[in-house]
């Protein structure tokens, strides 16, 4: 599958791993079931427009991964950025034994990612769904002319599974649909990131971006 997917190793997970877990503790979040028994979200503050990591303490960690992003866009994927990458949304993940996360893309971003702050031996790899030849990935956007494939198993009709790092933030077009399945430990909890362009320009116009509550 030829799309870039970005991956760095944020240098200090030991600290944010405990800043995180502090802040939980702290402001009493509560996790919610997701339609699945086994995963749950904290994402209570982003029904006023709050992103996780604007929390306090967590702001060195969100410049990293803005800056992480910024390099992403620019050298990797070679777009034009104005200013730079910013965090939009965030939220944080927990996915136990047996849990899943269903295929799904991010509409209101540029870029995605996801940062894992625990990942051990048996937690499930993130996969992504091949633009190119999944069936599963929404279409009615994008009408195409299709003929079969003589090959189906080439370098280039493959749907990706990315084992990460504990520690590692992975980053891929917002577009990109992903999930993870078959996850055989407890506590896999990852940090979800959106990410947009602090100024979105095209040659003939442009606007700025802010978060609603920073």
């Amino acid at each position: 599958m030829p799309i870039p997917i970005g991956r760095e190793i944020y240098p200090d997970n030991d600290s944010l791993k405990k800043d995180v877990l502090f802040l939980i503790k702290k402001e009493r979040l509560e996790w919610q079931e997701k339609g699945d028994p086994n995963l749950f979200h904290i994402e209570k503050d982003r029904e006023n427009g709050v992103s996780f990591l604007y929390k306090k303490g967590l702001l060195d960690f969100k410049n990293w991964a803005e800056e992480q992003c910024s390099l992403f866009v620019k050298d990797v994927l070679e777009y034009k950025l104005v200013d730079k990458m910013i965090v939009t949304d965030s939220w944080i993940n927990l996915c136990n034994a047996k849990g899943t996360q269903h295929e799904h893309y991010h509409c209101n971003a540029f870029i995605s990612g996801t940062y894992y702050l625990n990942y051990e031996k048996d937690h499930a790899p993130l996969y992504f769904s091949n633009p190119a030849v999944s069936e599963t990935v929404n279409k009615i956007s994008r009408p195409e002319i299709s003929l079969r494939r003589t090959n189906n198993n080439n370098k280039y009709t493959g749907d990706p599974l990315i084992k990460p790092e504990e520690g590692e933030l992975l980053l891929w077009p917002s577009s990109l649909s992903h999930g993870h399945m078959g996850n055989q430990k407890n506590d896999r909890v990852s940090i979800s990131i959106n990410f947009m362009p602090s100024v979105v320009a095209d040659r003939f116009y442009g606007f700025k971006v802010v978060p609603l509550n920073s």
